[in-house]
């Protein structure tokens, strides 16, 4: 249990202060932390928060009690996220659907990211890393997707040298499927068939290996850029189509960059994104990301808020 603790209250921090949260002071304690924490309304009162975390089922009924009269002591709204959830609690899954999804590290938050992303996605080393730069590329990115869809990417290609497995196998919000490879090129990738065989073989396997489980729906390539245009594409994508049923998608990694940038400034909106409608097959580009999240922004209502 105090592993899986340290692990919730960690990634709890994490998501906290990147959803805009001050965390003024925490409290441990054997089956329980407490963080005070604060955030602006949008009239500009700051709203003052206890919130207490616990890896175990629910919270007893006396500790519950005993938390929400020592908050309202000092003011603040008392608000308590279990594992399972339950009456007066919320469930760590509803907690973090609410602030858009789990942040599972801090790198993609970092300010060198993008510089460091694009330094390795043309096969060359980033300043103040080591290591080879193909394998920095491939752990760049599924940070970034990890912060993107709020899921733990798994993450396999440099770390399971011999096997043909595909670099990464990233989750959706919904818990669908995306099969992930890097590829660095200092001049961008030309996208042949042969360069495809192995992504094909990477994500038959993986619909085999996901029946009556996990969907997958799409593949994706992320690269520096790609020498054929959006409209050459196409042909790769629908070839790729044919093979397995699930559409191929390209991202440069300005467009990822970009779109860690967006999500930064609105992490509770990642759950919101209809991801499924842009890993339909082709270039991704940030101009669709930006017009999705766009569209979040204007659709979605948001109670309680002032």
């Amino acid at each position: 249990m105090h592993g899986e603790s340290r692990e919730i209250y960690s990634t709890a921090t994490r998501t906290l202060l990147a959803s805009g949260y001050v965390i003024t002071s925490t409290d441990s304690h054997p089956r329980h932390m407490e963080f005070d924490c604060e955030r602006p309304s949008r009239l500009g009162a700051m709203l003052h928060f206890r919130i207490a975390f616990t890896a175990y089922h629910h919270f007893d009924s006396t500790t519950l009690k005993a938390m929400q009269q020592t908050a309202g002591s000092v003011g603040r709204a008392a608000i308590f996220v279990s594992k399972q959830g339950g009456v007066g609690q919320v469930s760590w899954t509803e907690f973090l659907n609410v602030l858009g999804g789990a942040i599972p590290s801090w790198r993609a938050l970092t300010n060198d990211y993008s510089d460091a992303l694009a330094t390795a996605a043309k096969n060359k080393v980033p300043n103040g890393m080591a290591g080879e730069a193909w394998a920095i590329f491939e752990d760049l990115v599924a940070d970034g997707l990890e912060f993107c869809f709020g899921r733990k990417v798994g993450r396999f290609g440099g770390r399971r040298r011999g096997l043909r497995v595909s670099d990464m196998i990233a989750q959706l919000p919904d818990s669908s499927l995306i099969v992930v490879d890097a590829k660095a090129y200092e001049s961008g990738m030309t996208v042949t068939w042969p360069s495809l065989r192995a992504l094909v073989e990477y994500v038959n396997k993986q619909k085999d290996y996901q029946q009556n489980r996990n969907e997958v729906v799409a593949a994706l390539l992320v690269s520096s850029k790609f020498q054929q245009d959006k409209s050459a594409l196409l042909k790769p994508a629908s070839d790729f189509l044919g093979e397995t049923r699930v559409p191929l998608c390209f991202m440069a990694e300005k467009t990822l960059a970009t779109t860690v940038q967006a999500f930064t400034e609105v992490t509770d909106f990642r759950n919101s994104v209809r991801w499924k409608l842009l890993f339909t097959g082709g270039l991704i580009e940030t101009a669709t990301v930006k017009k999705e999240l766009n569209r979040v922004k204007t659709e979605r209502f948001e109670p309680g808020v002032d």
